[in-house]
């Protein structure tokens, strides 16, 4: 609204940029450069950091941008501390799923800086965690591997390239006999 106060009626010339499409509107009061090839950005990205916060980029998404699934991942999924949302927009699907606060700010980093579009997204070890930390049916370790490596179809390879100090690090932060297996057995993949 700062880039039109020089309008008499600033909200009749949003409503005509989106019927034009010059804009696009994600939600109230968030919208986007319609005239931009959006596919050379990492627009999903940085939208679902701005859609509901604080959040950072995880589970199918991330593990498909690290390349350690072999399916591309169609919504992009967040993780946060608040409530677990969706939104559907013109961009796609964003679903926000809900951990304890004391989980939340362990392994995320941030990318997209070079563009000069910065966001948050977990760090492989976190989105693998993050995945684990969900999959509430895990009772052993033989019930991990299944899930990692026959569910989800996990790259080998790229479990191999995981940090198990930065995994020990994140299941440290949340002392859950669960996560604690979890932990346990993905660092036992990974020998």
């Amino acid at each position: 609204m700062d880039a039109l106060k020089h309008y008499s009626r600033p909200r009749d010339k949003v409503a005509q940029l989106v019927r034009t499409g010059a804009i696009i509107r994600i939600k109230r009061g968030f919208f986007v450069d319609g005239r931009r090839d959006l596919r050379t950005l990492p627009l999903k990205e940085v939208a679902a950091n701005l859609l509901y916060g604080p959040s950072y980029i995880s589970l199918q998404f991330a593990l498909s941008v690290y390349g350690l699934i072999p399916e591309t991942a169609i919504q992009v999924t967040s993780v946060t501390f608040k409530k677990t949302k969706r939104y559907h927009t013109p961009l796609g699907d964003f679903v926000y799923r809900s951990v304890p606060e004391r989980y939340y700010p362990y392994g995320i980093v941030q990318r997209g800086q070079q563009l000069g579009f910065p966001y948050l997204i977990a760090c492989p070890e976190k989105a693998v965690m993050d995945m684990l930390y969900f999959a509430t049916d895990l009772r052993s370790m033989r019930d991990v591997q299944s899930y990692l490596l026959d569910d989800l179809r996990l790259s080998e390879h790229g479990l191999r390239d995981l940090d198990t100090i930065v995994v020990s690090q994140i299941a440290a932060a949340f002392p859950v006999p669960r996560i604690r297996l979890c932990c346990n057995a993905l660092k036992r993949m990974l020998e």
